[in-house]
């Protein structure tokens, strides 16, 4: 894409829907970087918690949630990478609910021609993990260069 700026709008425990901890959602998140005139190429490292709330009992599906995104960003292109998480996660963050999310980002692919689908769980390992659901610093490293490349291999400069 040719990106010179970045701007990084992360926090703990965020999902696509829900609001954790008095900080935004993915979606209200996704409306203030908007609104704030960025725009462009998006990553979207969002989904771990998005499956564990689903796990919960949500009853906002994982298509839906991705669809949600999806829509406020049409047309623009989004990388989306898949998600994992470590041993010793609690119950709602298990692989089973991650394979799930991961699944629809897939399905998703095929609805939405700007939706890139990066398999990052398949790079990744469980060491990266300091209590199953969090990076440690030298993974967070590894994660930003991996998606750094993954961004740059799926949307080649124009």
């Amino acid at each position: 894409m040719g990106a010179k700026k970045v701007y990084l709008d992360a926090a703990n425990g965020r999902a696509v829907v829900e609001p954790a901890g008095g900080r935004p959602s993915g979606l209200e998140a996704i409306d203030d970087q908007r609104r704030r005139g960025h725009d462009g190429c998006w990553v979207i490292a969002l989904g771990a918690n998005d499956a564990a709330r689903i796990a919960e009992g949500s009853h906002i599906s994982a298509d839906r949630r991705i669809d949600l995104v999806m829509h406020r960003l049409a047309g623009r292109p989004v990388l989306w990478p898949t998600v994992r998480t470590g041993d010793g996660a609690l119950p709602q963050y298990a692989d089973a609910h991650m394979r799930a999310f991961n699944a629809a980002l897939r399905r998703a692919a095929h609805r939405y021609p700007n939706l890139r689908v990066y398999d990052f769980a398949a790079h990744t390992d469980r060491s990266w993990y300091v209590d199953g659901v969090h990076y440690t610093p030298d993974a967070m490293i590894q994660r930003n260069r991996l998606l750094a490349t993954a961004l740059a291999t799926s949307f080649p400069r124009r």
